[in-house]
This record gives C-alpha cells, structure tokens and sequence, in this order.
C-alpha cells in the first residue's frame, strides 16, 4: 500500500450521522471543503459474507479492489470465494481469478501497482473448504494490463503452517515488496515475519531484522521503504533493512501498528492502535505516528483502532479508523470526516479528488462488500452546528429527512444529500423556527450554522 446513523424516509441513499461522542462533538476544526463521500456500488460474489480488503487507484479510470468472500459449496457447506474487482471509469466489476494449484483459492489483503499495466495483489492461498485453516500458503497474483497470473512465492515453516501476505508496495516492475507472518504455533515455531522481494524475475525471502507482525509495507522510491506491524517499524535505504523504533505508548498499552504510507526520507505516517486492560475487557485506543527523518512521534487523533492510511500530500493525508469512519490530517491536526456508515479496511488516492475506501457493510448479516468514492459525484455532505442541544434539523428538497440534535455541542451531520436547494428548518422547545435555503452541490463538505433566538 503506498503510502451512529439511520436512514430516513423520503431520503433514498441519505446517511445522517449523530455525534454522540465526544471527540466528534468537541471537533473545533472546520472541514468544509473537503471532498465528500459516498457509496458506489460494489458487485457481490458468492451468497454469505464479502469483504474487501485493499484497493489501489491507478488513474480515474483504473483501479482495483481486493478482498474475499463465502459461497455456498456444490456439497454443502462453505467454501471461499476471491474477490478481485476492477473500475474502469464508470463501474466496478468482478473479474476471474486465475487458478490456483491444487485447486486452492486466493483470499486477498492488498494491492499496489506502478500504473494500469503493472498491478500486484497478494494475500493466502488456501483450501476451498471454509472449515480448513491450516496449510495456508502465500499468493501473489500480477496483472499486466490483459489478464491475471499467479506468480509462485517463497513460504516458510512447516505443511500444517499458516503463511499470509498482508501487504504489498510496488516501486516498479522490478522492484515490489511484500509483507506478512507465519504463524506456526500448530507445530510449535511460534510467529515470525514474512519479507518478500520481487526484482522482474521472481519473488524470494530476504532476511531482515525487523520483528515479528509485519502487517503493511509502503514506499516513496527503491531507497525509502517502510514496513510496520505489531511494535515494530522497519526502514530499508536501497541496501539493508534496519528497525527504528517507534514511539512507546502510554505505560500498561501495548502497540498494535498497522498501516504505512510514505512522501519521501522526512515524511511517513504509521497508524494502528494501543491495546490495554479495561476492567474485565480489552479496550483499544487509535494511534497515529509521523515520522520526520529523524524519529517516531505520536500525534493525536480522534480515531479508535485506525486500521488504513494514504497521504496525498503533506497537508492531505487519509485514514481509516474503526469507529470514526475517516480522518483527515491537513498539515497542522487530524479531524474526523462524515462518510456512509461501513467497516472500512484500506484507503488510497488517484488524486486529490479521487479517493476510493473499501470492506463492508456493517450492522447486517451477512456483510456486503462496500466501495466508497469522493469526491462524491451527485451528493454532498452538510455539517454544521446549532446553539441548542435539544433542537431538530429538518430539510425538504430533492429529498426529505429530520435528525435531532442529542449532544451538547448541538453539532449535526448529514452524508449523502442529493444535489439541490433545500429548506431547512431548525426547531427546538421555546425558540423560534429557523428556516434557510440551502444550495448543495455535489462533491464537497458543506457548512451550515443555525443560532436560534430562545
């Protein structure tokens, strides 16, 4: 990789979001402006749970996405499913995986690539019975513009053994890094790292000393490579693979590092989260590190388990948490961003205004594969705050809906709102309505304030 709602009727697609915490409630910085966010529609493969995984966006007419799926097998039971999904400008499709040896099925983590013609996917191998979990082999699977290959890569330990790639980065055609573990605690090798190169020819293991739970993998160029996982943070410089440790969490948490993304020698950030006794549960807290040539530092965010992380540039950097949807880092602080509600896995960037986040549905069973697009093409988002904790927000236009504001900031979000003017109406107990005209066009966070006279 490089670098609470409801729906409402009358208001086909339309999100409103409640800030009940207060992270998001308290949130002082202003993010109208920034691209808004929606669905588009992801296909379905299989008749049980879909999940994507990774996505790499090549141009604004070439991206994949990347994930796994459950289907009903010929003789009963389950069986795995691999989800490999194209957009080719207009729609996301579903394209044939190639087979596999042995008949086993691909179930995929991530995805990079140098351009259309140049893309990696990569993740396990496994056995087509959903009930087989040991065996797992590496896959990494190559499109080069006409169709997919798998390309053989190493695997350690022993048959019963679990190998999984996690990550991917591609520098170019002959330069591509993968990251992942073996998990051998079935015959008692415990865990370690996988770190895998391919140079044009093929893939191989290099050695390194870089820790157990390596997770993701990013790069700025052949000599500015990251990979993170678990405590660790690892840096190769064109010629060995080094740690640098990464900033100690909180005494009594453990660090739990997950994504990377790199702009160059003096820019990275790594994300993940902070795990901790709560009581009689395990409690998770979101950790956001920036790393400026020198050191790892914790910057703060409002973000709980951030799972995903792309930087467009300094001042525009994206990640996934798993409670608070999207953040957004503009060059002097992070901030929650409103998007359709989903358990989102991987973020990436075509460009500033072409930023795809995917996983899955959330609150149903089973889970559907979920592809979010900004900036938005024919909806917006409206944020914006009122002077009255207890005061409802209604609109009438292309579409209708109603919220009420249930927290003491009185802040509001509405995601998705179909383009066109509106009348919203503010109203609450012993004030006086407000009513305003709201234009909303599509592709941008809007702002609207009400102060109502009580």
């Amino acid at each position: 990789m490089r670098r609470l709602t409801r729906r409402l009727a009358g208001g086909a697609g339309v999100v409103v979001l409640l800030s009940v915490g207060a992270p998001a409630g308290a949130q002082t910085r202003d993010i109208a402006g920034l691209p808004s966010w929606e669905v588009v529609a992801a296909p379905a493969v299989g008749e049980f749970t879909n999940r994507l995984a990774g996505v790499y966006a090549a141009s604004p007419d070439a991206a994949w996405a990347v994930g796994s799926a459950l289907g009903r097998a010929a003789g009963g039971g389950q069986e795995h499913r691999t989800l490999l999904q194209r957009w080719d400008g207009r729609s996301w499709s579903q394209v044939t995986p190639p087979a596999l040896p042995g008949g086993r099925v691909a179930q995929l983590g991530a995805v990079d690539g140098t351009g259309p013609d140049d893309v990696w996917a990569v993740g396990v191998a496994t056995a087509p019975n959903a009930n087989t979990v040991t065996g797992q082999r590496t896959v990494a699977l190559h499109w080069n513009g006409r169709d997919w290959t798998a390309v053989p890569s190493p695997n350690r330990g022993f048959p019963d053994d679990n190998n999984r790639l996690l990550g991917v980065a591609a520098v170019a055609s002959d330069d591509v890094w993968a990251v992942g573990e073996l998990d051998g605690s079935l015959s008692g090798g415990g865990r370690a790292s996988i770190l895998l190169h391919f140079d044009g020819t093929g893939w191989r293991a290099v050695d390194h000393p870089c820790g157990a739970g390596l997770r993701a993998v990013s790069a700025s160029s052949a000599d500015d490579v990251w990979a993170v996982g678990a405590n660790t943070a690892c840096h190769f410089d064109g010629s060995s693979w080094r740690p640098a440790r990464p900033a100690a969490p909180v005494a009594g948490r453990r660090l739990d590092l997950a994504g990377v993304a790199v702009l160059g020698p003096t820019e990275a950030w790594a994300v993940g989260r902070t795990v901790y006794g709560c009581g009689e549960r395990v409690c998770t807290f979101g950790e956001v590190q920036r790393w400026n040539g020198a050191g790892w530092t914790t910057f703060a965010t409002p973000g709980v388990d951030v799972r995903g992380v792309h930087a467009v540039a300094p001042d525009d950097v994206w990640a996934i948490s798993l409670n608070d949807g999207l953040l957004h880092f503009d060059g002097t602080g992070w901030a929650r961003v409103p998007a359709p509600r989903g358990v989102l896995e991987d973020i990436t960037a075509g460009g500033p205004d072409d930023l795809w986040a995917v996983g899955a549905t959330s609150g149903g069973s089973p889970s559907v594969a979920q592809i979010q697009h900004a900036a938005s093409a024919g909806t917006a988002t409206v944020v914006g705050g009122t002077n009255h904790a207890g005061a409802v927000i209604s609109w009438t236009g292309p579409s209708s809906g109603s919220v009420p504001v249930r927290n003491s900031f009185g802040h509001y979000e509405i995601v998705a709102l179909p383009v066109g003017t509106y009348d919203f109406i503010v109203t609450a107990a012993g004030c006086a309505p407000q009513v305003r005209a709201v234009t909303v066009t599509a592709g941008r966070i809007i702002r609207q304030d009400f102060t109502l006279s009580c």
